[in-house]
Formats: C-alpha cells, structure tokens, sequence
C-alpha cells in the first residue's frame, strides 16, 4: 500500500501503476539496434515541465547489446515504470495514463543519449545530418556539439541544448530538451554511468561458426541498472 501510495503522489499526471505491459512498434528516429554503445548505464534526474505542471524524478538508462531499457524511479528508488526496446518493438510497464505514449518517452532518450556525436569535418557552426530517416541539424563550436534540432515536416523541431557542449556521446552533461509540438521541457542531469563492452563472439553446434552476442566486463541485462538505483 506504501508502495503504491509514493507512485501516486510522485507522480500523480501518470496515475496508477499498471501491472499489464503494452507493445508497441518502434517509431521513426530510433537509432539501429547495430549503432548502439555496446554495454552502457547512465542514472539520471529529470525535472519535467508541462504546462502548469512541474515534477521531477530519477531515472536509469541501460543500453545492453542492441537493447535499451528505461526506468522511471520515484523517491527511495521505487520503480515507477519501465521501457524495453528489442529491435523495433517497444514494451511499456507502468501507468495506466501515460503523459505521452512510451514511445515517444523512449525517443527523446534516444535524441539526447543515443544519436552519435559525430565533429563535421568542416569545423563550426550549423550542420545538418541524418540519423536513419530523421533529418538533424547540429550546432558546433570549437569541437563540441552544442545544440541539436530533430526536424519534422510541417511540425515544431524538437530542440536540445547540451549545456557546455558534448565532445563525444559519453561526454555526459546538463541537458534541456524542448517540444513545442507536445507542449513540454525536459532538464536531465546525469548522476553517474558505468560502461562496459558488448563483443561477438562465434560459436555454433557441430563445429560450424556463427554471430552471436555476450557482454563482457559488465554484469547482466538490468542488473547493473538495479545496482545503480540502490547505490544511492
């Protein structure tokens, strides 16, 4: 009853949890499963803005071998939701009115956290990319990424500051990230992470040899992330 009680106060636009997950394809905009970082963990704060209404909570992200797993905590590192991306499908366990479907919740992680940081070879100032069929347009100076525009059309951009400037995609700062579209802010500052490394490794039955994946130098999928949320 506790338990249930800090979900809903916490949280109270999210509503109750509810046990039952629901699956989702992958929208556009997600990085492909083969580009991800190999094995990395990143718990962080997020303070929220939405209209006239204001929260905050930590979360922890946890990339594993083309895996990514999201976890939403209320204070004393109750779980408040989860998101699990495999391939194109997305799982969501958590409330049972989300502020914005899960998807679109697993997709600003990957604007902020996933996309590559890649420095233009033709120096500062604007350049625009492509991350799959997403059309991006990146700040620079002196080597660092500082802003990042997600460009839809016929829509608002989506626009993220990385406060300082990110030298690479671990380089973690402050980050504010602001959708016009949906009406919301985000404030994420991360607290620590932890990485390690997924590598292939080629073995099959009757000698043959075949792809197959296994994380090395970090422990299991969600463990590390639990472990992350107790340290505390």
């Amino acid at each position: 009853m506790m338990r249930l009680l800090t979900v809903c106060l916490v949280m109270p636009v999210l509503a109750c949890v509810n046990p039952a997950p629901s699956v989702q394809d992958a929208p556009s905009g997600f990085v492909e499963p083969g580009e991800l970082p190999g094995d990395w963990t990143v718990r962080h704060r997020i303070v929220y803005v939405a209209g006239d209404r204001r929260g905050s909570l930590e979360a922890v992200m946890q990339v594993h071998c083309g895996e990514v797993l999201v976890i939403g905590l209320a204070p004393f590192g109750v779980p408040l939701f989860s998101i699990r991306q495999h391939a194109a499908a997305v799982e969501a366990n958590g409330p049972k009115r989300w502020p914005l479907p899960p998807e679109v919740i697993l997709l600003d992680v990957h604007r902020i956290f996933l996309y590559p940081v890649k420095p233009p070879s033709s120096g500062d100032g604007l350049h625009a990319r492509r991350v799959g069929d997403v059309g991006v347009v990146e700040r620079w100076l002196e080597g660092r990424l500082l802003e990042r525009s997600i460009e839809r059309e016929g829509r608002a951009p989506v626009r993220i500051r990385f406060d300082g400037g990110i030298a690479s995609q671990f380089d973690l700062r402050p980050v504010t990230l602001s959708d016009e579209e949906y009406g919301y802010q985000l404030e994420v500052s991360p607290l620590d992470s932890s990485q390690g490394i997924c590598e292939v490794t080629l073995s099959a039955p009757g000698g043959s040899r075949a792809r197959a994946l296994r994380a090395v130098g970090a422990r299991p999928f969600e463990r590390l992330a639990s472990a992350m949320i107790h340290q505390r």
